[in-house]
């Protein structure tokens, strides 16, 4: 099963629209929350999921191939896909499967403020060499210029531009 999650702002430009309200255009602001709302939403999916033993996988590609998401679905200005999960029972082999390591607790959670990490907590949590690698893939690879293209895109069609 494929689920697509949706940050819609349609509803409301039309609603205000018929209650006779001059609102503006949707605003960046608008579409981070409604962001954040989708989100959220995918989130809660994939934890009823999960405690009824179906396992689920975010796709990310739901944002860089934007257009075609948008075709696929007949989605109007002011809609835009935000994730896409997919739903299944996972195997014993993907049971048993050991999981990619994080980053440890030290280095994302924080008590009362945030903390900058010393030079050393970087050199400790994080190998020059993977992390160049990383950086090479997060702002080179064509993936991420789709990505950035596919990004502005949706922001022009929520702007109304």
């Amino acid at each position: 099963m494929v689920w697509v999650f949706l940050a819609d702002y349609r509803r409301w430009v039309r609603k205000f629209a018929q209650a006779g309200c001059e609102a503006p255009k949707p605003r960046m602001s608008d579409l981070i929350l409604a962001t954040n709302d989708t989100v959220i939403a995918a989130h809660a999916a994939c934890v009823a999921a999960e405690s009824l033993g179906v396992g689920s996988c975010y796709i990310g590609d739901i944002i860089e191939q934007w257009e075609t998401h948008q075709k696929a679905f007949h989605l109007p200005q002011f809609v835009a896909p935000v994730s896409m999960l997919v739903f299944g029972y996972p195997t014993q082999l993907q049971k048993d499967r050991k999981q990619t390591s994080r980053f440890p607790k030290e280095m994302i959670v924080f008590e009362n403020a945030y903390h900058d990490l010393t030079d050393e907590e970087l050199t400790a949590y994080y190998d020059d060499e993977k992390a160049a690698a990383f950086c090479k893939r997060k702002y080179t690879s064509d993936f991420a210029l789709e990505m950035e293209r596919s990004t502005k895109e949706i922001v022009k069609n929520w702007m109304g531009e």
